[in-house]
This record gives C-alpha cells, structure tokens and sequence, in this order.
C-alpha cells in the first residue's frame, strides 16, 4: 500500500477500526513504551458506518465474512499502532 492511500482515510474510519479491538486508554500497558493486547477483532456493521467499512475493506485494512462482521487485518492492525503510537499485538 502506498502513503498516498492511506492519506485519504478519515477520523471516522480510525475510530472504527479503536472500536474494531475495543481501543481505549484503559487498557494500555507501559508508561513510556504503551503497548496494547487485543482481546477481540470484529464489529458488526451498521447503517451508519457502512460506507467507512466499505473504504476500509477496499484498501485492504479490513476483512468482511458473510454474517456481516469485520475484522482489521495485519496492514490494518500496524496502521493503528503507527497513529496511536501504541505497539498493538494480538
């Protein structure tokens, strides 16, 4: 994936993908090198956000099963953690 690609994703569709892992300061660990574990990697799609999970799932940072349900992939896990500066591990 190009740098140019991921310019055009918005601030909607990263606090998606936070939702995707249930992303918050609650659970992070270190206090100077923050570290995340993801505990799950689904959301189901909504009316609301579909067009947001569509763009995602089209730059390949998402994956959809038939049940409607999205999960972040590998790109997608390693974008996160470069915008949060927070290593993101499963």
């Amino acid at each position: 994936m190009r740098y140019r690609d991921y310019c055009n994703i918005t601030f909607e569709q990263i606090e998606l993908m936070k939702c995707t892992i249930s992303f918050n300061g609650t659970r992070l660990r270190g206090w100077k090198y923050k570290s995340f574990q993801i505990h799950q990697n689904c959301i189901c799609r909504d009316e609301s956000n579909v067009v947001a999970l569509q763009e995602l799932l089209y730059l390949g940072l998402m994956t959809a099963n038939d049940t409607q349900q999205y999960s972040l992939t590998e790109d997608g896990i390693q974008l996160l953690s470069w915008v949060t500066e927070v290593e993101i591990y499963e």
